[in-house]
């Protein structure tokens, strides 16, 4: 299993979620339960302060702008690592699905697709986590100064007063781990869900390779096409409960502080926050552009299996095999599709549909300041 999606694995063991497959039964994995419970008390620890300093402190405008966003995106990741841990095992045997049959390659051609498209997945994922990273090191960079000036980065709830070095250092590395796992943990969730979508788009491409090559016991070839098409829409399913609350949840989070983002750069003068304003919602949309993308090419792939059938050697096949490709190709009329609790579809239209909604609200936001 290790072979698929490395990258994401890679991430998941430093972020405390997922230790290494051979430490088992050992002090090793004992101390990996402690970094594990360290990590998810850095994270949870930092968000309670957050909302706190949004309850107690927080009694202007400008002090809400700026705990507000952290506040939603760091309740994002803590949801998210709980639900990485709660479903780990359900996660697993969906990668474990992939290594058995029908989904398994059972010659080079096959290989070499799948092989193709995990490249794919790694080389995007590398390139996703590197984008986030460096704006994490600029976020930190200009943490630093504040941690010169005596302030922290963040505006946070703290049950002590950390004016005096010592606390304010501890304080400081507070922050910069709790981000740090934050964001790697934005990162291995989108590419995790993402190199699945890519593999169930490497499933339809390898489909559309035996339905080419059925052999000449066509009823046997033809219906093992059929099994396979349809394990495909049940995996998908399968993908589609594991991930749909979490992925909702970040639709209108990343919706919401967008809206909230456009309307506090309009109230902004061009300097240095406005700058990182700029890039976080940068960030923000790349991300929603990630699961977009990916569903709506698996989407697209899905309607195009109707012309695999037409493709093949359909002409030449007896009735039955006709039959079966027949019954592939109308139940491909009805496309994969992944959404959020039935309600958001991850789609290039739904990345519009953001957009729009983001622009609206800061129109109506900005009308009603005007007022």
């Amino acid at each position: 299993m290790m072979h698929l999606l490395r990258w994401s694995f890679t991430l998941l063991t430093f972020i405390g979620l997922l230790s290494p497959s051979a430490w088992k039964y050992s002090w090793k994995r004992v101390l990996y339960s402690v970094y594990t419970i360290v990590v998810l008390l850095l994270l949870f620890s930092f968000e309670i302060f957050l909302f706190l300093d949004l309850v107690i402190n927080v009694d202007n405008q400008d002090d809400f702008s700026d705990n507000l966003y952290v506040t939603l995106v760091f309740f994002s990741s803590c949801c998210k690592s709980l639900m990485l841990l709660i479903y780990r095992g359900d996660i697993e045997t969906l990668l474990d699905a992939l290594l058995e049959e029908p989904f398994v390659p059972v010659n080079a051609q096959e290989d070499k697709i799948r092989m193709r498209f995990e490249e794919q997945i790694e080389w995007s994922s590398k390139a996703y986590t590197i984008v986030l990273d460096v704006y994490l090191v600029w976020l930190w960079a200009d943490g630093y100064f504040a941690y010169k000036r005596g302030k922290l980065k963040f505006r946070v709830w703290t049950p002590y007063d950390y004016s005096s070095p010592l606390l304010l250092l501890l304080s400081f590395i507070h922050q910069i781990l709790a981000t740090i796992f934050s964001t790697n943990l934005n990162v291995v969730y989108d590419c995790f869900f993402s190199g699945i979508m890519l593999h169930i788009y490497s499933q339809f491409e390898i489909l559309e390779h035996r339905m080419k090559n059925i052999t000449t016991d066509e009823n046997y070839s033809a219906k093992l096409c059929a099994h396979h098409h349809h394990r495909i829409y049940q995996f998908a399913t399968m993908v589609n409960d594991n991930f749909k609350t979490i992925t909702s949840m970040q639709f209108l989070i990343s919706t919401g502080v967008m809206c909230f983002n456009l309307y506090r750069l309009s109230l902004m003068e061009i300097n240095l926050k406005f700058l990182e304003t700029v890039s976080y919602t940068l960030c923000l949309l790349m991300q929603i552009f990630y699961y977009c993308w990916y569903g709506n090419e698996v989407k697209l792939k899905s309607l195009e299996i109707p012309n695999a059938v037409l493709e093949s050697n359909l002409w030449s096949l007896n009735e039955n095999s006709n039959k079966i490709l027949l019954l592939i190709t109308r139940r491909a009329l009805e496309p994969i599709e992944f959404t959020g609790c039935h309600i958001i579809s991850m789609n290039l239209e739904s990345f519009v549909m953001l957009l729009r909604t983001a622009y609206s609200a800061y129109n109506l936001l900005k009308q009603s300041n005007a007022g």
